[in-house]
């Protein structure tokens, strides 16, 4: 089991990452599953040679036991995620907002077993993920109301300005009424409940309920 596990790390994304054309994501996964496999298989290391050195290994197996499972823990990820996007590639639509939300949630659990939560390239990857979801949070109300004809352009294309993805500065509550100002009470009960999934997100980085996003 070992042995086609180690393989299987190696290997999936790698070919992942081929058949997405992606040289240099292939050669990273190439290289980070090598690693996952040296560490999943340590118990049958007691030296390393070669090169004119050697380093004993016997004094670093039980501080490795620490990491092992969690490196194990995440090939379930790891390969659950690289299978989507096999399987979604080339397709119209993609991972559902609630399941990737659960991926992160799980990798950043998986980060701090690690001892990586606090690296700086991984907190910018977690923020990235937060911006860009605050974003389409606020996208999906912002699109919607626009499609309401009742409610002035000019009006409706105040918010769609406000829309800065290279940035965090989220619209607030108080920003959002503004804009609308005595439009406010020409919002859709369904456009009241994205509003609300926006503020949500953006005050608790967590999904208000399942739905959100799904383009309902």
């Amino acid at each position: 089991m070992k042995v086609v596990f180690s393989v299987l790390l190696v290997l999936i994304p790698a070919l992942a990452f081929g058949y997405l054309r992606q040289p240099t994501e292939m050669g990273l996964a190439i290289i980070a599953g090598g690693l996952a496999a040296v560490f999943v298989n340590i118990d049958k290391i007691q030296r390393v040679k070669g090169a004119g050195f050697e380093a004993e290994m016997r004094k670093a197996v039980e501080e490795a036991y620490a990491t092992t499972e969690s490196l194990r823990q995440l090939g379930k990820p790891l390969l659950e995620s690289i299978l989507h996007i096999l399987t979604m590639a080339d397709r119209i639509g993609g991972m559902n907002p609630h399941q990737k939300h659960v991926f992160r949630t799980e990798l950043e659990r998986l980060g701090q077993d690690l001892g990586v939560a606090g690296d700086q390239a991984v907190c910018s990857a977690h923020e990235l993920f937060f911006r860009y979801h605050t974003w389409d949070h606020f996208n999906n109300f912002a699109s919607h109301v626009y499609e309401v004809q009742v409610i002035p352009e000019g009006t409706r294309k105040k918010l769609m300005i406000m829309q800065k993805r290279e940035s965090n500065a989220y619209p607030s509550r108080d920003d959002i009424e503004a804009a609308l100002g005595n439009d406010a009470d020409k919002l859709r009960a369904a456009d009241k409940e994205r509003l609300e999934d926006y503020i949500h997100y953006r005050e608790q980085r967590n999904l208000r309920r399942p739905e959100a996003l799904s383009g309902e």
